[in-house]
């Protein structure tokens, strides 16, 4: 997906939220977005699953945003490493 889609889709989202049309899910999955990227100080990337949301950030070099990050990915329902995607994190809708 292209940036500018990206971030159409981030808004769209946000505007979701913020009438109160959106899934508790995605809201929880856009709060956690919100602070795994001030975590990491890197994009996230937010995407649909069969069962909820996936966010995905590349793993940070600098070990203090890994454990900046770890709180985060504990607050979500499942999370994990992957040497092609970096930190994960997947949320039920």
């Amino acid at each position: 997906m292209r940036s500018g889609h990206r971030r159409t889709a981030a808004l769209l989202a946000d505007l979701a939220i913020l009438t109160g049309l959106a899934a508790p899910g995605l809201v929880r999955a856009r709060g956690l977005s919100l602070l795994l990227t001030a975590a990491t100080r890197a994009d996230v990337r937010l995407s649909r699953t069969a069962t909820g949301y996936r966010l995905a950030v590349a793993t940070p070099a600098d070990r203090g945003a890994q454990a900046a990050a770890l709180p985060v990915l504990n607050a979500a329902d499942r999370y994990g490493h992957s040497s092609r995607t970096g930190l994960w994190c997947e949320i039920d809708a």
